[in-house]
């Protein structure tokens, strides 16, 4: 395999991705499966005879009949989006009829532009306790019962909790789940669970979310559906001074840290910090500035040629300016 990529490629580029597959006389069943990096959001294709999956930054693929000619071309646009540096570019070919995968990597460079914006006036829609509004459609719910195949009458409930909020209750595969309150943000149905367990009783009461009056499975779904919603950690149960080094930082967007972990072959944890419109990743837990750095090195020979260190303090990040030295 062959890469076309132009060069002299800048931040928020839009462009052309090109690969030349030389196949031989082969032909049958084929996957190609391209790890790009992040950033890399594509846009359409120009493929004859080939499905398409792309998620997570990640191009697959397949042909149940590969074309005939023994060289062929896959091209499709790329938009990148606020990414700078040497990154590295996968590609896996597997063949049904060799039963071979073959491997191919490259990296694309790609020069830090900022876009230039025009100024407007920020107007944020706020609760009366300065909470930025969750987006429309999602509602925060706390629940204190569940029965499986039988109902609990709703007056039973409340007079055992002690309850005055409205109870709910939703049917979901053989289990009848009770819920009370109705909040826009996480954090009033956090402090509405406090009260519910420390006054009410209510032990084993928990937060669900709801998205357009459907119950979700789990809060985790909010990343896809509403990912201003979703209470993600900024924050860690530590005290102290700690270390971490920062590999990437995305506005208005995200990615997720298995990814990162799998592009970069990262061993250690990746942590994933939300702050207004920002999502930062960053990697590992250390003690002191030499084990950050040196940690950071070894992230650099990944190809991470932009990581650095930051400080944490009792679980907090700490701002301030420049690199560690």
């Amino acid at each position: 395999m062959i890469y076309d990529i132009p060069r002299d490629l800048e931040s928020y580029q839009v462009f052309e991705m090109k690969c030349v597959i030389h196949k031989g006389n082969i032909d049958g069943r084929g996957e190609l499966v391209q790890i790009l990096p992040i950033g890399f959001n594509v846009k359409d294709t120009v493929i004859d005879d080939a499905r398409m999956e792309f998620k997570n930054y990640t191009l697959n693929l397949y042909w149940d009949e590969l074309p005939k000619d023994s060289v062929f071309e896959i091209s499709y646009t790329v938009e990148l989006d606020r990414i700078y540096g040497s990154l590295p570019l996968t590609s896996i070919l597997y063949l049904e009829k060799t039963g071979k995968e073959y491997k191919f990597k490259t990296n694309v460079v790609i020069k830090r532009v900022e876009p230039v914006v025009a100024e407007e006036p920020i107007v944020a829609d706020e609760t009366e306790t300065g909470a930025t509004e969750t987006p429309a459609g999602v509602e925060f719910r706390v629940q204190v019962r569940a029965a499986y195949k039988a109902q609990i009458p709703l007056q039973r409930l409340a007079n055992k909790y002690a309850l005055r909020d409205e109870i709910r209750e939703n049917y979901i595969g053989n289990w009848y789940k009770y819920s009370v309150g109705s909040f826009t943000t996480f954090e009033e149905a956090k402090k509405y669970r406090a009260e519910i367990v420390g006054e009410h009783g209510v032990r084993d009461a928990f937060i669900v979310a709801f998205y357009n009056g459907e119950r979700l499975n789990d809060l985790s779904e909010l990343k896809q559906l509403a990912l201003d919603a979703y209470p993600f950690k900024t924050s860690y149960k530590e005290s102290g001074t700690c270390y971490r080094v920062q590999i990437l930082a995305m506005k208005q967007g995200r990615v997720s840290p298995e990814v990162l972990k799998e592009i970069y072959a990262i061993e250690e944890e990746v942590n994933e910090e939300v702050y207004p419109n920002w999502h930062k990743y960053t990697v590992g837990k250390c003690t002191s500035k030499e084990e950050a750095k040196k940690l950071r090195e070894k992230l650099v020979e990944k190809g991470i040629i932009d990581a650095f260190v930051v400080i944490y303090q009792n679980g907090e990040r700490i701002t301030y300016n420049g690199l560690i030295k």
